[in-house]
């Protein structure tokens, strides 16, 4: 199974930022739960300040009891 190209431009977003030092933890509100979420985010610079392009929320409890690796995705 091959890892979808938007997928694959977030996760270099996610690294780019992680070396500009870039990357905040926000807490946000899940739209459809109304239910608190911490969100991996990008914060933007120049003339975008204060605007955060989210990429992913953390997982509440232990996340190797929900997801299941496919070891030959790892890039």
């Amino acid at each position: 199974m091959a890892i979808p190209k938007n997928f694959q431009i977030g996760f270099e977003m996610l690294l780019r930022a992680a070396r500009e030092e870039r990357l905040v933890l926000a807490e946000c509100i899940d739209s459809r739960t109304g239910e608190p979420r911490y969100v991996i985010c990008v914060a933007c610079t120049g003339g975008f300040s204060g605007l955060r392009i989210p990429l992913g929320h953390l997982h509440e409890g232990n996340a190797n009891d929900v997801y299941i690796e496919i070891p030959d995705t790892w890039h």
